[in-house]
């Protein structure tokens, strides 16, 4: 089986433009409710895409994709700018889901013509989102054509306007795209590269079908990693590893109502448990995992039918045709294999023509038709020439390489850009130091000047202080040297009054003395 490992990244990029789109306005049926009100042109033509965007059913998208278109159309005559701009944009998505609708129907040459006038209008109003959803898509178309050159060089180109508008969720479904490319071609290191940076991207953000389609890939990669196996018990455990991640995938994808994701893991579940079935030798154990596969396989075909996925019915069919082949019921086998295969050729895409003939070639041969096998297995290697001819290789090397040679010219403009502005940081730095020290310096003669001016004063001050030091000095001496002549003055008058004490008192002596000898000379008498 083949085509059943495609992973429909052009209904998750569309997935990605409604539900971005849709935050910005409202859910569906409030859409419908501004629509009855709306009377200026601008506001109907973007209310006629935001309901494209928002709508499920082909002929619903398809018509209000074209309402909007004929609005744009108007819009992108006016004189006013504003509304030259929003007419680009609102044609821009017109176009891009005129060419979802076309290509989901079968017809994908047409779905590219409205792909690239898509492009052109975005490119017009320079809306780099919108650019990298229309490459991304347009590369899509290309792959499932069996494009594969021109398929890479639409992803990579997608990959450039969605890293420069920071679209984060568009960047991881064009990484797995370019990863899916790299898988076709079985360089299953490229492949693990993208897948990788896609699904980091992925866990940073609340994208739970692009979330979905990375636990998807890391299933499938286990599941490449069990069929390559030759042990039977390790095959088990690693498929049911596998079987683990698409379980967790289908989960996240129904939590959303993804249908074409819903589709899409009921179908690599339903592979998985016909590939367990190769794992027994017990004839009731293959049958069991054998009708399991099946009944995954239906549910997987009927909701492709429901929403008109023919890649996907193409794809479902010739699945089933092989589980019927198994179980050597040729008659159906055949039955489904020849629808399958008449879905493929009409739609032309070689992947999907090379999975039904190679069923088919399987159920002739074993049916004993054997001009119809030989018929149906050249038309499998000429299909399986195309996707995997040498040329294709070439050119598909050629683009990555040049893409990486871009990408390194763009790291290294970056890298200069960043020394520029370092430069020019480092040299305002410069500036505001040199101001700063300008300052600091001006600030330190400032200080310097009232720091001499205040030791001048203070100088002044302490000369005027010695000076009146020195006043008091000299009054305190002439105060000493009065006080010392007073008091010599003082002792001088105490000294004469001693003095005249003590004749005094050697007067009264002899006084005293003559009485008492007059008074013994008169006792005498």
């Amino acid at each position: 089986m083949t085509f059943f490992r495609n992973i429909s990244a052009l209904f998750m990029s569309l997935c990605f433009l409604l539900s971005t789109q849709s935050k910005a306005g409202s859910s569906l049926d409030s859409l419908y409710a501004l629509l009855t009100s709306a009377k200026a042109d601008t506001a109907r033509a973007v209310l006629f895409y935001k309901i494209s965007n928002a709508e499920t059913q082909d002929s619903l998208i398809l018509e209000y994709a074209l309402k909007a278109k004929e609005l744009g159309e108007k819009l992108i005559l006016s004189n006013n700018e504003k509304e030259v701009t929003i007419g680009k944009n609102v044609l821009a998505n017109s176009f891009h889901n005129i060419g979802f609708v076309e290509m989901n129907r079968g017809n994908p040459d047409l779905g590219l013509t409205y792909m690239n006038k898509s492009l052109f209008y975005f490119t017009a109003a320079n809306n780099k989102w919108g650019m990298g959803m229309a490459l991304n898509n347009t590369g899509y178309i290309y792959h499932n054509q069996g494009l594969l050159d021109k398929a890479l060089e639409n992803y990579l180109k997608s990959i450039k306007y969605r890293e420069e508008a920071h679209d984060d969720e568009g960047l991881a479904f064009s990484l797995n795209n370019v990863g899916y490319i790299y898988y076709n071609l079985n360089e299953n290191e490229k492949t693990l590269y993208y897948y990788k940076k896609a699904l980091l991207i992925r866990k940073r953000g609340n994208n739970k079908s692009a979330l979905a389609t990375s636990l998807h890939n890391l299933g499938y990669m286990y599941q490449e990693i069990a069929l390559k196996r030759n042990k039977k018990d390790s095959t088990l455990i690693i498929l049911n590893t596998a079987l683990n991640f698409y379980n967790q995938a289908l989960s996240l994808r129904r939590a959303v109502n993804d249908k074409m994701g819903i589709a899409l893991s009921y179908n690599i579940i339903a592979f998985v448990y016909d590939k367990k079935a190769n794992s027994f030798s017990n004839i009731d154990s293959i049958n069991w995992y054998k009708n399991q596969a099946l009944q995954f396989y239906q549910v997987a075909l009927s909701i492709r039918e429901e929403i008109s996925d023919k890649n996907g019915e193409a794809n479902s069919l010739s699945n089933i045709a092989m589980i019927y082949y198994d179980l050597k019921q040729l008659n159906e086998a055949k039955r489904y294999g020849e629808k399958a295969y008449t879905i493929a050729t009409q739609i032309g895409f070689p992947a999907a023509i090379q999975t039904s003939a190679r069923a088919l070639y399987n159920i002739y041969k074993k049916s004993g038709k054997y001009k119809e096998a030989l018929e149906m297995h050249e038309q499998f290697k000429r299909v399986a020439d195309t996707l995997n001819g040498v040329s294709v290789q070439r050119s598909i090397a050629k683009k990555q390489a040049q893409y990486d040679f871009e990408k390194k010219l763009e790291m290294a403009k970056n890298e200069q850009d960043k020394k520029d502005i370092l430069a020019a940081e480092e040299r305002y730095e410069q500036q505001i130091i040199r101001n700063f020290l300008f300052a600091g310096l001006l600030v330190v003669l400032v200080f310097t000047f009232i720091i001499f001016k205040s030791y001048l004063n203070k100088r002044k001050a302490n000369v005027l202080i010695l000076q009146q030091k020195k006043d008091v000095e000299m009054a305190k001496l002439t105060i000493e040297k009065q006080k010392d002549l007073i008091e010599l003055k003082q002792k001088e008058v105490v000294d004469s009054i001693r003095y005249a004490k003590r004749i005094q008192q050697a007067q009264m002596a002899n006084e005293n003395y003559i009485s008492k000898i007059l008074q013994r000379l008169k006792n005498k008498i």
